[in-house]
């Protein structure tokens, strides 16, 4: 290994581990009498695929080795593993979905049957999926205030375990004041908003008389494109372009201008841009003189 054992523990400890069963998944459906049982969904998702992103290219061959440019992406939808109520209101939940797009032809007693099959518009018939992310030390849960000396100790100390309430609580409150007495919410690390997202599949449920296991639905969710929340990182600020490369792209801009004074001087550079000017404007009369009428 061509570094310490220290070196990887402290970078460890910096910026710890994600775990893959810290997370919550919120979903908002395209109509309101979807939100009780989408408000209780997030107790029941077991399971989550953190979306890929694929991109897509074109093969550029001048000379030399081919390059590949990338121009798009693709997506692949993400399935969602949830535990099911008594009377699989889960599922209910993702058939009615689609039916917004479909129809209900699926209900056995439909309000309309002349409308069994309608077709819903897209935007009125999609949501939102949201995964949140959480961390696990004591600063990501929200059990700390500030960063003074007392409170580093007493984060560290909790982390591995120790009960630091008999030293810095001895009087019944925070002597110290390291840390508030009350516990905060988490803090959300990581989000990803899947926009435009709808049920594309619902899968199939195995029933089973040798067993009494819990039953599990999973659901493949498709979207359009997805946004991202990293407030720990600057990430966006990682794809902005530099003020050198802002500085060159603006001379490439004007370098056929800088080009033509410098071979004509500036009287023949305004002269040569009249003439084409002038040239291009004769031109389209020509071209709109050919034109017969229809």
């Amino acid at each position: 290994m061509a570094f310490g054992i220290d070196r990887f523990a402290s970078e460890i400890a910096k910026s710890g581990v994600a775990k893959t069963s810290d997370f919550v998944v919120e979903i908002t459906a395209p109509t309101k009498a979807f939100s009780s049982v989408a408000q209780s969904m997030m107790l029941r998702i077991e399971q989550v695929s953190i979306p890929s992103r694929t991109l897509t290219t074109f093969q550029q061959n001048y000379y030399g080795p081919p390059r590949d440019i990338p121009y798009r992406f693709v997506s692949s939808p993400i399935t969602l593993t949830i535990l099911l109520s008594e009377d699989m209101r889960e599922r209910e939940f993702f058939m009615q979905w689609q039916d917004l797009f479909i129809g209900t032809r699926r209900v056995a007693e439909t309000p309309s049957p002349e409308a069994i099959y309608d077709c819903g518009y897209f935007k009125d018939c999609v949501g939102t999926v949201i995964i949140k992310q959480y961390g696990t030390s004591p600063g990501f849960q929200g059990r700390s205030q500030g960063s003074s000396l007392f409170g580093d100790i007493k984060d560290a100390a909790e982390a591995f375990g120790f009960n630091t309430s008999a030293i810095l609580n001895p009087l019944g409150f925070n002597i110290f004041g390291s840390a508030s007495g009350g516990k905060q919410d988490p803090k959300e690390l990581y989000g990803i908003t899947l926009v435009e997202a709808f049920p594309i599949t619902v899968n199939e449920i195995q029933m089973n008389w040798a067993d009494d296991q819990i039953a599990k639905l999973q659901v493949e969710i498709r979207y359009t494109y997805m946004t991202e929340k990293h407030p720990g990182t600057d990430i966006a600020g990682a794809v902005q372009k530099s003020f050198l490369r802002k500085g060159v792209e603006a001379f490439q801009r004007f370098a056929p201008i800088f080009s033509l004074v410098k071979a004509s001087g500036v009287g023949g550079a305004i002269r040569s841009v009249a003439q084409s000017t002038g040239q291009g404007i004769v031109n389209a009369g020509t071209a709109t003189k050919s034109i017969l009428p229809f």
